[in-house]
């Protein structure tokens, strides 16, 4: 009975909060029952529009001093979705797809035959299956990310109001030490953590069960299909009489791209690897992102600004959810604008009035109002107001941040789709003289993404490569499916010598290699073990000290060896920075400047500058890994066990 019980009001509050809100808002800007939309367009949109409202209207209620519970969510919903519903049924009256007699004729959605239908239920499968293999021994809350990112979606829910991101911190002022008031951090943004404390608050779902990653999954099934649907519109818009029609079209380029991002690559980073690692952010990029150039694409193939409006819309939710997604799209979208103004030198009047005529449509120019009246006039995101852009512009400043190889990139993006796409960049670059909007579109996320991961330098970009390289491999995966897809069209069409002999040779040699790299890649990433014995142990160490202190106790813990230890100020709820920490190593090595104090208190907490550490901070209590740091503790009088499992053991400062 534990099943129904405790799933179903989370899969019920899922399916309402996620989709319910979005898929009634879309059928104010579409006629669903004869729109334009396939069915997975349709999903991704519901979701995508259900972020939106969530994440503005949080923040509306939150800022005019409502607190957050189920009365005023429900409000919010009824009211809020009931007015949007009105305002985007009144917009789309006046926003026709049908405006212009040269409007291209609507193409009909994605359908697949019935081959197509069982290849892509076993893709289905087979990604579910790999995915949850990997994800079943990592679902336990042991992650560092999301540990941080849920406490502040649980300060949310349980104190019903908008968090204060900030934390304290160890300092070192003119020689003394102290612990600093709390100081703005600029790394968490809003709309990361508002869907989650909305879900949490009509389940009641336990923060440390299976439901925050269970989202993150769902996330990042969306973005396959996403970045799917995508190459299917992608290889639609470039029709080519060369290539036989059989091969070359978008249900095989959404099948194909299915697999290299499903089965194939599946686990590292930026698939379900993020997903364990609980990394919110990146996961919502690495939907919103190929969604907003999906409909920023279908806007101007289409020119149907109801497309546009909905990428603009998406493009503004990004901003309060991820930094750096948002960082990286507006660059995709600059060198989008750059090449095809580029490949339509002879005719820019013409292009630039086709863009302007959709921008000044009712729905986009009603979307950028309100983005500009909530930016000024009801909340800026954190990064903007403590000035966090400067950290990620100018010269790149580390050697992390200097760029990658080629074979680094060959390695995280996996050899074999690099390879295959940059053949399809320069199958893209024949194509010049055809002049799509497709070929403008994967060269520009493909050619912008490879410069800021190779040479960040050129376009001032200070930021960790890896972290750019991550965003890579979509644009890279897709660019190799195109090259695959129009490899096998043009050999089928032109009947050269032995074609079945060299596609079914050349198909099989490329399948294997796929697969045995991509099912390397997967395995390295596999965990041998569950961490389940020594969470619950950091669990239950923590809710013993968490009831025998007071908030005038303070604590330091160990973030090198405790197993799960971000949860820990989970139990607390006292500071985002409760319990200080003893960071990484290699941290206080390369970082002179950095304070010192968390480092001595645990590995040198009998010395004389442990001891000065301890007096200054006022910490008297201490969570150490049993087997590794106890022998410093257990052989002074200064501390006393007071707390003693198998993996963590808490000593208290005798002052």
């Amino acid at each position: 009975m534990w099943f129904p019980t405790l799933f179903l009001p989370f899969l019920t509050t899922l399916l309402i909060l996620c989709f319910g809100i979005g898929l009634f808002l879309l059928s104010g800007i579409f006629n669903l029952k004869r729109s334009p939309l396939s069915v997975w367009e349709k999903i991704l949109f519901a979701f995508a529009l259900s972020q939106s409202f969530l994440i503005f209207g949080m923040q509306i209620i939150g800022h005019r001093g409502f607190s957050f519970n189920i009365f005023s969510l429900t409000l919010l919903i009824g009211v809020g979705s009931a007015l949007c519903f009105g305002v985007f049924s009144l917009l789309s009256r006046f926003t026709s797809s049908r405006d212009s007699s040269d409007t291209p004729k609507e193409e009909p959605p994605l359908s697949f035959n019935r081959h197509q239908t069982i290849v892509f239920v076993a893709l289905i499968l087979a990604t579910f299956l790999i995915k949850t293999v990997y994800l079943h021994n990592t679902i336990i809350p042991t992650a560092t990310d999301l540990g941080h990112h849920l406490y502040w979606a649980k300060a949310i829910s349980e104190s019903g109001e908008l968090p204060y991101y900030a934390e304290q911190n160890i300092v070192t002022v003119d020689g003394a030490i102290q612990v600093t008031e709390p100081e703005p951090i600029s790394d968490f943004i809003i709309g990361e953590h508002l869907t989650l404390a909305a879900l949490q608050i009509y389940s009641q779902a336990n923060y440390f069960g299976a439901f925050p990653i269970l989202f993150l999954f769902l996330i990042n099934i969306l973005s396959l299909l996403a970045l799917a649907t995508l190459s299917f519109y992608l290889v639609r818009g470039i029709s080519r009489s060369s290539f036989a029609s059989h091969i070359w079209n978008g249900e095989n380029a959404f099948l194909l791209t299915l697999l290299f991002f499903g089965p194939l690559y599946s686990l590292a980073s930026p698939q379900a690897k993020f997903v364990s690692g609980g990394v919110i952010g990146n996961t919502f990029g690495n939907l919103f992102i190929p969604l907003i150039l999906l409909c920023f694409y279908r806007a101007l193939r289409n020119r149907d600004s109801r497309f546009l409006g909905l990428g603009l819309l998406f493009t503004f939710t990004l901003a309060y959810i991820h930094h750096l997604s948002t960082f990286i799209l507006l660059f995709v979208l600059t060198a989008i604008i750059l090449i095809h103004l580029l490949l339509h030198v002879k005719s820019l009047s013409t292009v630039l009035r086709t863009w302007f005529s959709l921008l000044a449509k009712p729905l986009p120019l009603a979307i950028l109002t309100f983005a500009i009246l909530f930016f000024f006039f009801v909340a800026m995101p954190t990064y903007i107001e403590n000035s966090a852009i400067d950290t990620a512009v100018g010269t790149p400043t580390k050697t992390t941040r200097t760029g990658l190889t080629l074979l680094q990139i060959a390695n995280s993006s996996g050899s074999v789709r690099l390879a295959l796409a940059l053949m399809g960049v320069l199958f893209l670059s024949f194509l010049i003289r055809s002049k799509h909007y497709a070929q403008s579109f994967l060269l520009g996320w493909t050619a912008i993404l490879l410069v800021m991961t190779l040479r960040p330098d050129l376009l001032f970009v200070d930021i960790p490569s890896s972290r750019i390289g991550a965003y890579l491999s979509f644009p890279l995966g897709i660019s190799a499916v195109l090259f695959l897809l129009a490899f096998f069209a043009y050999w089928q069409k032109k009947h050269l010598a032995l074609p079945k002999v060299i596609m079914l040779g050349s198909f099989v040699a490329i399948f294997i290699f796929a697969l045995s790299e991509g099912s390397l890649d997967n395995g390295a990433t596999l965990l041998e073990t569950s961490k389940a014995e020594p969470l619950v142990a950091t669990m239950h160490a923590s809710q013993y000290l968490s009831n025998h202190t007071s908030t005038d106790d303070r604590i330091i813990k160990d973030h090198n060896f405790i197993v799960g230890d971000a949860w820990i100020k989970l139990f607390f709820m006292r500071g985002y920075s409760y319990p200080f920490s003893r960071a990484y190593f290699n941290r206080y090595e390369t970082n002179p400047d950095r304070e010192q104090c968390t480092l001595a208190m645990i590995s040198t907490p009998n010395t004389k500058d442990g001891d000065r550490c301890f007096q200054r901070t006022g910490v008297n209590f201490v969570m150490v890994e049993s087997s590794r740091d106890t022998a410093q503790f257990n052989s002074s009088k200064k501390f006393s066990k007071i707390y003693a499992s198998r993996y963590v053991t808490i000593y208290q400062k005798n002052y």
